[in-house]
């Protein structure tokens, strides 16, 4: 049996359900910053290496911390790491990695929406992927 990893990360881009190729990018680009820095302080450990990402890309991810590394962060690692776009890109990313043995998501507050709208929309996210009660 592989190991699987226990940690992700969701982001909601208000712009997404406007223009949800628009949004898609946006929020990728908001997100890829992120993921470099997650991705960086674990270096290569079980969070970074089960998933797969290249073993040189880890490593230039963690010499690069406190950097701007984003441009390391592909659209292949940004779907492994983290759930981002629009609404349904949001429900099926979360439907995949329920599927896959996700234990517990990491929030990541950029501080561009408030807090407890953010926490109420996952949360209507999680009941439309089936993940909460009704």
């Amino acid at each position: 049996m592989t190991a699987r990893p226990s940690r992700r990360s969701i982001v909601r881009n208000p712009v997404a359900n406007r223009d949800a190729a628009r949004g898609r990018g946006t929020s990728r680009a908001r997100i890829a910053a992120r993921t470099g820095h997650f991705l960086g302080v674990h270096g290569e450990t079980p969070i970074t290496t089960v998933p797969g990402p290249p073993a040189e890309t880890v490593r230039a991810l963690r010499e690069r911390l406190g950097s701007p590394a984003d441009d390391l962060v592909t659209d292949e690692i940004a779907r492994r790491f983290t759930i981002c776009g629009d609404d349904e890109d949001c429900v099926t990313g979360l439907r995949g990695f329920a599927g896959a043995g996700l234990a517990s998501l990491i929030v990541i507050d950029e501080g561009s929406q408030d807090p407890v709208a953010t926490i109420e929309h996952l949360a209507r996210t999680a009941r439309a992927a089936g993940l909460l009660p009704g």
